[in-house]
């Protein structure tokens, strides 16, 4: 049988391959039973765990046993990972170095403003995918009855939040759960293209076209523009930004040089629908003329964005910002003027955001 480093080394390529992410800063410390007590006793840890991580210090220990594989798994790659890479995992580092009390943050729940994550707590966002992974490596590298082993001998509730997540994947997908979890965004239009339709669902037919925009660094939103014969609406779940637009108003606000449209058709990549047709769109739009129905649109847009009701301090923000784009717009366009896109009105404009 392999050996624990062989193992690990095979682990950690298949995260490279898999998830586009390593662990840099985390080490392993294995221990027999002696030694264990002696860890445990001199730092004032439970001795009847068999493994743990400290964040602080990126370093993953773990105990001699019939499981020592699939907890070297879990502690190292399951909370290193983490804690070396998500959003969630880096701010449970810098309270810890900071002096501060980790327990606390691990204890609570995650704000409106910070909506990472697939569970209520944070301890459940750490635990949950340290066993999620867990699972997954024990599988991919033909360690799996160890896996069984250990899930056998393992508590109903953790089993239990496993489970939650391999749902929350077969839901989101396994690039969708581990952007949702604050893992840094490195994707394709297939990757986008597999979330959409695990979100749309059935309704997926009615999508007659989908844009990627806005700056696409992996630290960034996602935001994406869709065409739909549903109801023009807004969807935002922390790192995955819609702009679902009916098709009858997106043909509509084209006319009106409407500046949210005209920028997520101007600065998109077309991930789904006809692009032929994308590419007629905008020359239809740069030969247009500038009505006084267009004007009047982006000044009513602009009064309109600061009455709409907003959730929380993002969508005041986002009105605020919006309301001052649709003012602008209008402006130049009594000039005679297409901006047409969002970095056209900063650089060349002056606009400046919130």
């Amino acid at each position: 049988m392999k050996s624990l480093e062989e193992t690990v080394k095979e682990a950690r390529k298949f995260t490279r391959e898999e998830l586009g992410i390593d662990i840099d800063k985390s080490i392993l410390t294995v221990y027999d039973d002696k030694e264990w007590e002696k860890f445990c006793d001199i730092n004032g840890f439970e001795s009847k765990s068999y493994g743990l991580y400290i964040p602080k210090a990126y370093k993953a220990y773990v105990r001699e046993t019939p499981t020592a594989v699939p907890d070297t798994l879990h502690e190292l790659l399951g909370h290193g990972l983490f804690c070396e890479h998500s959003t969630i995992g880096k701010e449970i580092v810098n309270i810890e170095r900071s002096g501060g009390d980790s327990k606390k943050y691990f204890g609570s729940s995650r704000s409106e403003e910070n909506p990472f994550g697939i569970c209520d707590k944070r301890i459940d966002d750490y635990e949950g995918f340290a066993m999620w992974l867990e699972e997954i490596i024990c599988d991919a590298t033909a360690r799996k009855d160890e896996w069984r082993y250990k899930k056998d001998r393992t508590k109903p509730e953790r089993i239990a939040l496993q489970e939650h997540f391999q749902f929350a994947e077969r839901n989101l997908t396994r690039f969708g759960l581990m952007t949702q979890m604050g893992f840094p965004k490195k994707y394709d239009d297939i990757k986008i293209l597999e979330v959409l339709k695990k979100f749309y669902g059935d309704k997926f037919s009615e999508v007659s076209l989908i844009l990627t925009y806005g700056s696409k660094k992996p630290s960034s939103d996602i935001d994406v523009f869709v065409v739909s014969d549903r109801p023009t609406a807004a969807y935002y779940n922390g790192w995955l930004d819609i702009y679902q637009i009916n098709k009858e108003e997106f043909e509509n606000s084209l006319g009106m040089l409407d500046i949210s449209v005209t920028d997520a058709l101007f600065t998109g990549k077309t991930i789904y629908g006809d692009n032929s047709k994308v590419g007629r769109l905008k020359k239809i739009i740069c030969s247009m003329n500038v009505s006084e129905a267009a004007i009047a649109h982006n000044n009513t847009m602009s009064e309109t964005q600061l009455t709409k009701p907003a959730k929380n301090e993002r969508e005041i923000k986002m009105g605020k910002n919006y309301s001052k784009t649709y003012e602008l717009n209008a402006k130049l366009l009594s000039q005679g003027i297409k901006a047409l896109t969002m970095r056209n009105l900063q650089n060349d404009y002056g606009f400046v955001k919130l």
